[in-house]
């Protein structure tokens, strides 16, 4: 009763503990890589790598924005793990966006490297946003998927709000 928390701020998060395979995870290494979500994005990345090539530099973030958008469809999120307390959280769409466009440009990258046959090994950006568009040798099929088959799998059913003071 004498706690007095009118000058504390709260701030409300949704804490993620189990990604969705629709999710696109931020971060490095080949979990990260081989996830569904981010396969996905890299296959998304892949029908559109020349285009993106080819387009001005106002048009290169409209192609970023199309694969932020189409991801959201597809029900997935984007997420960065919180290594304090090892659970995700969604990031804002501009950052999304941001991953979006540092991956396509290096994708870009690589093409230009394979078209030259040069030798010279661009390495993925964060999150295995570049790459090729296999399923990361994990032995399923990935990609941006929702419906019944299985649905109990995909329900959104590990989040959480907590306040943070």
């Amino acid at each position: 009763d004498d706690y007095d928390n009118s000058d504390a701020h709260f701030y409300l998060h949704d804490i993620i503990e189990c990604p969705l395979r629709e999710d696109v995870l931020f971060g490095k290494g080949m979990p990260t890589m081989r996830h569904a979500g981010n396969v996905a994005m890299r296959r998304l990345l892949e029908e559109r790598w020349e285009r993106y090539e080819a387009a001005e530099y106002s048009k290169k973030t409209d192609i970023a924005w199309e694969v932020v958008f189409e991801i959201q469809r597809g029900e997935g999120r984007f997420l960065k793990e919180d290594n304090l307390h090892h659970w995700y959280v969604q990031v804002d769409n501009e950052v999304a966006r941001q991953k979006v466009s540092i991956a396509l440009r290096d994708l870009v990258k690589r093409r230009r490297k394979q078209q030259t046959g040069s030798n010279e090994e661009v390495a993925p950006s964060a999150g295995g946003g570049g790459g090729t568009a296999s399923n990361g040798g994990d032995g399923e099929e990935s990609g941006l998927q929702t419906g019944s088959s299985g649905s109990l799998i995909y329900k959104r059913t590990t989040v959480h709000q907590v306040f943070l003071y």
